[in-house]
């Protein structure tokens, strides 16, 4: 799948701040949200790096990029769900996400986001792979 940002990466690692976006992105594919659930738990919502996530650059990321913001919309319904089927603090993860929503939705958008918002839903903002192959199956 490909979505239309292109991501910076120092260090040759995945920061946090993007680390929870990506599995936000991905609908935490391990187990049924897992993922994200667990960044969430484990990681305060903060404007830094230090061991948080951060809002501050997540929320640049998704307003430079409609449909990276659109997959992580429908995601974090998901993720919401799933935090409420897991035996964790799904009160701590509700407050956090809506930090990161309140945060995204208070950044200003880019004119190309704005434009892309009137188109919505009608049109596809990712690409499926020409051929989905299972994990491990020999080529």
């Amino acid at each position: 799948m490909r979505v239309g940002v292109e991501i910076p990466i120092d260090h040759g690692s995945l920061p946090k701040r993007f680390d929870s976006c990506l599995s936000l992105c991905l609908g935490g594919k391990r187990i049924a949200g897992s993922t994200p659930v667990a960044s969430l738990l484990d990681h305060p919502i903060a404007d830094d790096d230090n061991d948080a996530i951060n809002a501050a650059y997540r929320a640049r990321l998704l307003a430079q990029d409609w449909g990276l913001y659109r997959t992580l919309q429908l995601n974090t319904a998901r993720v919401r769900q799933t935090a409420k089927e897991l035996p964790v603090a799904s009160e701590t993860i509700e407050q956090r996400l809506d930090q990161l929503c309140e945060r995204t939705e208070a950044q200003p958008k880019s004119l190309t986001w704005r434009l892309r918002t009137c188109v919505g839903d009608r049109r596809s903002w990712y690409e499926l792979p020409e051929e989905v192959r299972q994990p491990y199956q020999a080529e």
